[in-house]
């Protein structure tokens, strides 16, 4: 008697019983499949955040100073003549600033300021011998609906434009010392600056109650995560438009940043150092579901095809199986 066999690339040479499997490359199989969901875990562990938020910040209002007190500036103004939207400008004004969107991918946040100012303004240095610099970014994790209070923001973004003001080098800090407007420009009395920020929401006719100074320099703090990289630059807007101030956080790890902001976040952002047009909100929806990036997609479809390969391989070796039959001669 012989043996008849029908070979397929993946049967093994022992005689298998009828309906029996091969099993012939399981071990390939199986090691595959752990590299397929391998880039599958690799894919969604670099995935972003979703959607942007963008803050508006004409709920903030800004109180004109002249020296070290206020002073009728607004004279138009619904809340008081101290009180209005932005000091010494409107409209596409250098220090008009109508949005800020914070968008997170990875390591990495990414503010963009909507405003008309580029970062320096040195207009003024000729006739009075004085620069405006731009603001650092303050924050208070956790957020909240009340103002934080004096100190009350406890990281801040320092852009690095600010060096003469007493400002530290671009980075994430934890805050321990801070300069308001006031501190900056109550000695420049020829001047009307913003010196304090308040919501809309606490204004009347009258004026408004619950406000406070506004930071606008980091001046000392503890670096967080190695401080991590800040790119700030600015495009200018085209036709009379606002330009863009981008500031790019990168950090080595995004656990960082997933304590900063993960669980929402106040931010305040003085325009430049003066504070002429304050912006300040209240971020509660900035840990949205993660979602791929480019990168992370790229992977995926990766793995997907390396799956749909596996699985045509293993229902071609099924169908094109017979098991050895006994041939009586």
């Amino acid at each position: 008697m012989a043996w008849d066999v029908h070979k397929t690339s993946v049967m093994k040479s022992e005689r298998l019983g009828a309906g029996t499997r091969p099993r012939r490359g399981s071990a390939m199989r199986r090691w595959l499949h752990s590299l397929a969901a391998g880039i599958v875990a690799a894919g969604w562990a670099t995935a972003s955040h979703a959607d942007p938020v963008t803050i508006d910040p004409n709920t903030t209002q800004v109180e004109a100073y002249k020296g070290t007190n206020p002073v009728g500036f607004f004279s138009n103004s619904p809340y008081g003549s101290d009180w209005g939207p932005n000091v010494g400008g409107s409209g596409n004004g250098i220090y008009q600033t109508t949005a800020a969107t914070f968008s997170w991918v990875g390591n990495t946040i990414d503010i963009k300021f909507t405003t008309g100012f580029s970062g320096v303004d040195s207009s003024y240095q000729s006739q009075y011998g004085v620069t405006i610099y731009a603001a650092d970014i303050f924050i208070k994790s956790g957020g909240g609906t009340t103002l934080p209070g004096p100190g009350g923001f406890n990281y801040a973004i320092a852009l690095g434009l600010d060096g003469p003001d007493g400002g530290l080098t671009a980075g994430l800090y934890s805050v321990t010392s801070e300069l308001t407007s006031q501190d900056i420009w109550g000695s420049r009395t020829q001047f009307t600056y913003g010196g304090a920020f308040a919501p809309a929401s606490s204004c009347t006719a009258s004026g408004c109650t619950d406000y406070e100074a506004s930071p606008t320099v980091l001046t000392g703090g503890t670096p967080v995560g190695g401080i991590g990289s800040t790119l700030v630059s600015y495009a200018p807007g085209v036709g009379g438009a606002l330009g863009t101030l981008d500031v790019q956080l990168t950090v080595s790890d995004p656990s960082i940043l997933q304590t900063v902001f993960g669980d929402g976040f106040d931010v305040f952002w003085g325009t430049g150092d003066c504070s002429n047009a304050p912006i300040w909100g209240d971020v509660t929806d900035f840990s949205d579901p993660p979602i791929p990036e480019p990168g992370s997609l790229a992977l995926l479809a990766s793995a997907l095809l390396l799956w749909t390969a596996l699985r045509r391989r293993r229902q071609y070796a099924v169908a094109t199986y017979r098991p050895r039959r006994r041939i009586s001669h």
